[in-house]
């Protein structure tokens, strides 16, 4: 459905982050929720704005600042493949959990996300930790200490 509209996962993600953001939001507002940075998320707004799916509007609060607002061809396109989206992801589910299993893994998930929001496990460091893995070097790849890693 993206390639039918000449979308990157990507630049959906980002469509889709201006559809559900409360207000207009700034590009910075975006940068930590869709985990890029800022050079990429430029690029990404400058090939949509071309295309008609986005428009940079000026903020009133700061000169030089902008907010992103999708056109109605934007706002379109990010709703009709968000609906197929989820029509297949129904579609998926329905053919593997019948409805009793559903409800279940409904209840389940629920339970997990108000536990990590509660615990504060689901947080801007967690994103952040994920954002920037920890690297290893020459040294850590041994076998040795891959395989003492792995079995503690």
């Amino acid at each position: 459905m993206l390639t039918e509209h000449g979308l990157s996962d990507a630049e959906f993600h980002l469509l889709a982050a201006i559809r559900t953001y409360p207000e207009l939001p700034s590009p910075r507002d975006l940068l930590d929720p869709l985990m890029v940075t800022s050079g990429g998320l430029t690029n990404r707004i400058d090939r949509l704005e071309a295309a008609g799916l986005l428009e940079r509007v000026a903020n009133p609060a700061d000169r030089r600042g902008v907010h992103l607002k999708l056109t109605p061809r934007g706002l379109d396109i990010v709703d009709r493949v968000t609906t197929a989206y989820l029509s297949n992801q129904n579609a998926l589910l329905d053919g593997a959990l019948d409805p009793a299993e559903r409800t279940q893994l409904a209840s389940l998930l629920q339970r997990l996300l108000a536990s990590l929001s509660a615990s504060g496990n689901w947080s801007e460091s967690t994103l952040q930790r994920r954002r920037h893995p920890p690297r290893l070097g020459r040294a850590d790849c041994g076998a040795g200490k891959l395989a003492g890693a792995q079995a503690s």
